[in-house]
């Protein structure tokens, strides 16, 4: 299991929550969490420089088809608003009363070994 922060420029709001729901939501429906954050890092004059941001936490199954949909999320968000992403994922242990077997076996966001697409 891992656990991934993507930081993203703070978009106008029904603006992201179009993104949330049209990119994110659909790559990781068992659940994500968000909320508007500031960040601060050293800028090209040397000094620094702050940034309205936006924090988006998920915690999914180490395995391709996750990573592809960060790396898809990322790439959209850039195309549609501009700026870059930041993408940092660790390792996690983490559990949920509702995380049973059933609802574990298969399933992309959650499974190292997610079920294979439907053809």
């Amino acid at each position: 299991m891992l656990r991934t922060e993507l930081y993203f420029e703070r978009a106008e709001l029904a603006g992201w929550e179009d993104f949330l729901a049209g990119e994110v939501t659909p790559r990781f429906p068992d659940g994500l969490t968000w909320f508007d954050v500031n960040g601060q890092w050293r800028g090209p004059s040397g000094g620094p420089e702050k940034m309205a941001s936006r924090l988006l936490i998920v915690l999914h199954a180490d395995n391709a088809g996750n990573e592809q949909a960060l790396q898809d999320i990322a790439t959209r968000f850039h195309a549609r608003f501009g700026s870059n992403v930041l993408v940092v994922s660790q390792p996690a242990r983490a559990r949920d009363a509702d995380w049973t077997a059933q609802r574990l076996q298969g399933n992309p966001q959650l499974s190292p070994t997610p079920a294979a697409p439907a053809h």
